[in-house]
């Protein structure tokens, strides 16, 4: 039990008698600096957090072992707002306190905290400025906390300005109550070791001993260290896991000191820990730090342990030299039903990262991905992670609305609709901005200043841009939906549709009802998706014009880049809940088009017509990530002939320019039985806007809309 000091507020001393230990070590000083403040929330919440205990896995931490979850705790760290609240319980607490002057305290507490916690800015146009991120694995465990510790106390004894003083100290006990943590826990595993002797633990405590304090001397260590920071982090995105633990499984490989089967079953555990903690992203393959293909045993060895996995949400970085038996090894991963691992483009992205992200050296090649698939870097960035979005249909919807009648030509109607859409990037930007801003002033997030390059070396915290890399992705959204809209518009200015602009006004208006006639010739037009030039040139056209004007500005941390996505997990129903009918044939409330591809089930020119015209958009320009889904039969990867196939389908699109595809290979008669059969089939897993999924946990309207995606045959 922590001693409390003899001065404190009387905020904190309430906050300790209710047991709140992160708000309490909040309050302590309430005049201190931020960073002081939030650095002695963390060292009270993990003073009082008990030891995680050892359940019998080959690794530690495993399993449901959240560092970040006190039972009762109201308030808390998180990777991405720095402080976590539950408002309702929190209130609630306040409301219990029967003196008026402290409960009176105590609400004003809850309303500091709520704030501090709270979206900055409530963006207009969608996001809330969630950051994932990825801390730099390879420098932990080649150097281990101590050398952190030492890098923090030269810092100080440089005499700096004061404010990167209070940073430095804040990082300095952030670090401290960390190593304390593991302190604590060392020691619970030499309890339990004293009443029942485990091989196991014996093992586990062997390498606590040495990491992460110190540096990893073997793949084991490397993963004991890798498994604590992780969960130190908040189980947030791990980069590539493939890449810098490689080194340490040959030596020992090499060296008998582990085999195969050994950590296949410690990597089983490791995705098992990340499917319970909700863990997000991994990317394996491509090239080294220097450039060269970096596709090895472990590489595969990671593959070969997703099947039927759900996360991590897993990626593969793809160059041309790729070899045989890693397409075969993806190729089995997603026979499993895992939905496991997405493709990435090589080539595209190390394009489009040189160009657009300022990303320079040996850097291009370190690039990564966090939580559903936006760009950042292993280690070295804070790239707000879909901070907002822009729905191209709406505001076509209510460009429609607005500007059709008195529209002369299509040509004019478009000059319109771009013109209407270049106003709302630019408040999209100017919201990302005061965002980003607010968070530097309010949200110190330390533990991630601690472990990404360069925060420290800085002296700047990385919500303040401390980071090597700084940008944001601003997701684009409802790009099929509004090609196709624009088609049946060219149409009606031409003549095919026969009705004025005011019947058609009305039409929408109606949401279709007494239009049957117009309404089948609308959605019999060609639909974007299956090759077809004009409607791929409207395709080329607007998605170049909105990446462009997004590409202008630069986001508020360090000058840093914006630039643009489509990435739409689960919200492509909700993205269609408040549109009203669109000139597309897709009626009021009705869903958008998932992510960069084709609008569900309008694809019917099979997978390469579909490649061919989302191939057609300038996709470096998208490098965020343009995700695209494909669905396959799972007849159709089981035979080397339909893998050739498939393979080739796939450099193909790459070719093209492609960024990145995801395939979900399940049977269809299995996903129909599952939407009418819910828990028939527990382990069904879907790729869904940029990660992987359990069928189950999908509403009813994101089932029906991924049973509507074309099955290809190839």
């Amino acid at each position: 039990m922590v001693k409390i000091m003899a001065r404190i507020s009387r905020e904190s001393e309430l906050l300790y008698q209710y047991k709140q230990y992160f708000p309490a070590g909040f309050y302590e000083e309430k005049n201190a600096p931020l960073v002081k403040r939030y650095a002695r929330a963390i060292r009270r919440f993990l003073e009082h957090r008990e030891a995680i205990p050892h359940t019998g896995t080959r690794l530690y931490p495993i399993g449901k072992c959240d560092f970040w979850d006190i039972p009762g705790q109201i308030t808390g760290h998180h990777y991405s707002s720095s402080m976590g609240v539950d408002q309702p319980k929190f209130a609630a607490l306040a409301a219990k306190i029967t003196d008026p002057f402290d409960r009176t305290l105590m609400e004003r507490v809850v309303q500091e905290m709520t704030t501090y916690a709270a979206n900055p800015l409530p963006i207009k146009h969608g996001g809330a400025g969630y950051t994932h991120s990825i801390i730099n694995y390879r420098r932990v465990l080649a150097e281990g906390l101590a050398v952190y510790r030492e890098r923090l106390e030269n810092k100080l004894r440089e005499q700096y300005a004061s404010e990167q003083n209070d940073l430095f100290n804040a990082l300095l006990e952030t670090l401290a109550a960390i190593t304390a943590f593991h302190a604590k826990c060392l020691a619970r595993l030499k309890q339990q070791q004293k009443m029942a002797t485990d091989k196991r633990r014996a093992e586990i405590i062997g390498a606590l001993e040495q990491v992460p304090i110190q540096p990893a001397r073997n793949f084991y260590e490397a993963l004991i260290s890798f498994a604590f920071m992780w969960h130190i982090d908040g189980c947030d995105s791990i980069g590539r896991f493939d890449q810098w633990l490689y080194p340490y499984y040959r030596a020992d490989l090499a060296a008998g000191r582990i085999t195969v089967a050994a950590v296949k079953d410690m990597l089983i555990e490791i995705w098992q820990d990340f499917d319970a903690h909700g863990g997000w992203h991994m990317i394996l393959g491509g090239s080294d730090y220097n450039g060269a293909a970096a596709y090895n045993d472990f590489t595969r060895l990671c593959i070969e342990t997703l099947h039927g996995m759900r996360r991590p949400n897993a990626g593969l970085r793809i160059r041309p030299d790729m070899p045989a038996d890693v397409w075969d090894a993806m190729f089995d991963s997603l026979l499993s039903g895992s939905g496991n691992p997405a493709l990435y483009n090589e080539n595209a992205y190390a394009q489009s990262i040189c160009k657009y992200t300022g990303a320079s050296g040996n850097d291009r090649y370190d690039f990564a991905f966090g939580g559903c698939t936006e760009i950042m870097f292993d280690g070295l960035s804070n790239v707000g992670s879909i901070d907002a979005w822009i729905n191209l249909l709406d505001v076509l919807s209510s460009t429609v609305c607005e500007s059709l009648p008195g529209a002369a030509s299509f040509d004019e109607f478009m000059a319109v609709y771009k013109n209407n859409l270049r106003a709302v990037v630019r408040e999209v930007a100017a919201e990302i901005n005061v965002n980003q801003h607010m968070k530097a002033v309010y949200r110190p997030q330390l533990i991630r200043t601690l472990f990404i390059d360069d925060c420290i070396d800085r002296g700047i915290e990385y919500n303040a841009g401390g980071a090597r890399y700084n940008g944001s992705v601003c997701n684009v959204v409802g790009l099929a939906n509004v090609v196709n809209s624009l088609f049946v518009l060219k149409q009606l200015f031409d003549g095919t549709i026969r009705m004025d602009k005011e019947q058609f006004l009305a039409m929408l208006n109606a949401d279709y009802a007494g239009y049957k006639n117009i309404f089948e010739q609308i959605k019999h037009l060609d639909k974007f998706g299956n090759s077809k030039g004009e409607i791929d040139e409207i395709a080329n056209n607007i998605a170049d014009f909105v990446f462009s004007e997004i590409l202008k500005y630069r986001c508020w941390r360090a000058n840093g880049f914006i630039v643009p996505s489509t990435i739409l997990f689960t919200t492509y129903v909700e993205h269609g809940k408040y549109i009203c009918a669109t000139p597309d044939g897709r009626k009021r409330g009705e869903p958008i088009a998932d992510s960069v591809g084709p609008m569900q089930g309008t694809d019917i020119e099979g997978p390469t017509a579909m490649l061919l015209s989302t191939g057609a958009i300038p996709q470096t320009k998208g490098a965020g990530t343009l995700v695209l889904n494909l669905r396959l039969d799972a007849r159709f990867l089981r035979e080397p002939e339909s893998r050739r196939k498939v393979k080739a389908m796939i450099q193909g699109y790459f070719n093209l320019g492609g960024m990145q595809i995801q395939l979900t290979v399940a049977d269809a008669v299995v996903l129909a039985d599952a939407c009418q059969n819910p828990g028939k089939y527990p382990n069904l897993i879907i790729r869904i806007g940029g990660y992987t999924e359990y069928f189950d946990r999908l509403s009813d309207d994101l089932k029906r809309e991924i049973l509507k995606r074309t099955a290809h045959i190839v």
